[in-house]
């Protein structure tokens, strides 16, 4: 028989790898699916130039 410390830290190892998994999961998904939006739209840049009042 496992005593209570053992099991209370598989538990722990059980939660925070499925905490972990999910995390990966949702953000693999979101990064997808920003990278897909940004493949339709054309950036277009500029740079401007701040000159002094004085």
């Amino acid at each position: 028989m496992l005593d209570k410390i053992t099991m209370i830290s598989f538990a722990w190892m059980v939660m925070v790898g499925a905490m972990l998994t999910a995390t990966v999961t949702l953000y693999d998904h979101q990064a997808n699916a920003s990278s897909s939006a940004k493949a339709r739209v054309t950036e277009v840049t500029s740079r401007a130039y701040h000159l002094s009042q004085y």
